[in-house]
């Protein structure tokens, strides 16, 4: 069994080495920092954080066929490359 300062010597190597102790105390501070400021990131409801239509049953249509599963995945990237094609003056002229 280890004395105190041996204990306070392999804490001390964990969390300076980078050891489970310094990522436990990383992941801590982190969801601690979160907590306390994600109200500061909520943006309401935006459609762009909404499922698209054409995707809302992927996940089950994965697990029985992938091929279909992939052929809503182009489907969807070919609806935003038809709608970017139609936008993209629009979207030039605000790089401008």
């Amino acid at each position: 069994m280890l004395s105190q300062k041996g204990k306070e010597a392999e804490e001390k190597r964990g969390v300076c080495a980078g050891g489970p102790l310094f990522f436990y105390k990383l992941m801590e501070l982190n969801l601690k920092n979160f907590l306390k400021y994600q109200k500061q990131f909520s943006l309401g409801n935006l459609t762009t954080e909404s499922f698209h239509p054409k995707s809302k049953n992927l996940s089950s249509v994965l697990k029985s066929n992938l091929k279909s599963a992939i052929k809503i995945l182009q489907d969807i990237d070919q609806d935003a490359l038809d709608i970017l094609r139609i936008k993209a003056r629009d979207v030039y002229a605000l790089q401008v």
